[in-house]
């Protein structure tokens, strides 16, 4: 199982992305990823104008020289933590590397799904407007991020010994898709595919899957080929197995191997559910 599920509040990410599955010639590992939005959110997702990728690049290195300048300066001791931090903020807003990048508003129940890889992606903040960062639901491969995530610009970041984390703007152009559809951001945002009444397929990826369900009663799920990994969005549910009962409450979740049969019941009011599986 390499399946990574998780209950996320993110802000201020990298400029990054994933190489594609199938990539050839490269060390990079792909990381399939989708996100599903629990609140209104802030993202980048694309390149806002192809005609000045070449000016992104010169910009990002530009950025990642001077980054390595001040971090260096920091170590030695000839600039301050707090100095360095200020003119790495004051480097970054002229050269407003914003401009070539979409930045978009992600609506509250919207699925953001970027499994293909190969396309520009970050996490953004705004503390005005979106106070809690991103609130959502993640589901990816598991890929070791030192591995499988190429980043192009990394916001400024300095840490407290000075040293600040690796970016690696050549790779980031080499595999970055540059058809018009995928810097498209309207591509990747879903609303999901309504299965039945109560249940809506989020995810579906040659990956991992994920269902949300409105359940109002009782439903039995027999033993299947994969795990059930079900999050209670909202609500409470009766989890039965054999004599095996447990009550999960919103928040909270409960991992089903694939050889059990199992009940689920809403208790009280309808229980909204996320089931991921592969």
């Amino acid at each position: 199982m390499n399946t990574l599920i998780k209950f996320t509040q993110a802000k201020g990410n990298s400029f990054q992305l994933h190489v594609k599955d199938g990539t050839k010639n490269t060390s990079w590992l792909p990381k399939p990823e989708s996100w599903y939005y629990f609140e209104e959110g802030l993202a980048t997702l694309g390149i806002s104008d192809l005609a000045k990728i070449e000016e992104y690049k010169a910009s990002a290195t530009r950025i990642a020289v001077e980054m390595d300048h001040l971090s260096q300066a920091i170590k030695s001791g000839s600039l301050t933590l707090e100095d360095g931090k200020k003119q790495a903020a004051e480097f970054i807003s002229k050269e407003n590397i914003y401009q070539y990048v979409n930045t978009v508003v992600i609506p509250k129940e919207t699925i953001v799904d970027i499994h293909a890889g190969g396309i520009h992606h970050s996490w953004e903040e705004d503390d005005v407007k979106f106070p809690n960062g991103n609130i959502l639901y993640e589901v990816q491969v598991d890929a070791n991020d030192d591995s499988s995530t190429i980043r192009s610009f990394d916001k400024g970041k300095i840490k407290d010994d000075g040293s600040i984390r690796p970016v690696q703007v050549e790779e980031y152009f080499n595999y970055i898709d540059t058809s018009e559809k995928v810097n498209n951001p309207q591509t990747f945002l879903t609303h999901g595919k309504k299965l039945t009444e109560t249940t809506t397929e989020l995810f579906n990826t040659p990956y991992y899957q994920l269902h949300q369900t409105v359940l109002n009663g009782t439903i039995e799920t027999k033993a299947s080929d994969s795990f059930q990994h079900i999050f209670v969005h909202s609500g409470a549910v009766l989890v039965e197995s054999g004599q095996d009962k447990l009550t999960v409450g919103r928040g909270h979740s409960v991992f089903i191997p694939a050889a059990c049969n199992y009940l689920l019941t809403s208790i009280g009011s309808p229980a909204i559910l996320l089931t991921t599986f592969i």
